[in-house]
């Protein structure tokens, strides 16, 4: 049965959170409150520095090595933006943690300053395509991920 499943879980490109016999839904419940509370956590004090990043229930640092470039968050309007730098095999990405408050407007996706990573240049946290062209106002973490260039910082 387990071997089936995993199968499955293969072909249909399911998360690790899945693959760990957890719901997704779960997963992103356990998970996105974390990652929050460590973006808002984060100071202008760590603009242009590497973060330590922040682990979740599955043992991945989230965030881990990024380089805080800053907050363009309007909590009046719901909006909470946050955005980073990486490396990852020799290539600079840009990165955006995203939500809007439950109540507010849809929020356009931020433009990417190079060329969107296809599959899952714009996800959810568990790396699952986010199939929407805004974000919407339900308190869901979106993160995008856009290739700036294939050498290094």
């Amino acid at each position: 049965m387990k071997t089936i499943l995993y199968i499955l879980l293969t072909i249909f490109g399911a998360t690790s959170a899945l693959a760990g016999e957890m719901t997704l839904g779960k997963w992103l419940e356990i998970n996105e409150p974390v990652v929050k509370r460590y973006l808002t956590s984060l100071t202008l004090e760590q603009v242009g520095r590497k973060l330590k990043g922040v682990k979740l229930s599955d043992g991945k640092m989230e965030l881990k090595g990024h380089i805080y470039l800053g907050n363009s968050s309007d909590p009046k309007k719901g909006v909470h933006i946050y955005k980073f730098r990486y490396l990852y095999r020799g290539a600079k990405y840009e990165s955006y943690y995203i939500w809007i408050d439950k109540g507010f407007p849809n929020h356009e996706i931020p433009h990417c300053s190079g060329t969107w990573l296809e599959p899952g240049g714009i996800s959810v946290l568990s790396g699952d395509v986010y199939p929407h062209s805004k974000i919407l106002a339900d308190g869901g973490l979106v993160v995008t991920h856009c290739v700036l260039s294939n050498k290094g910082p």
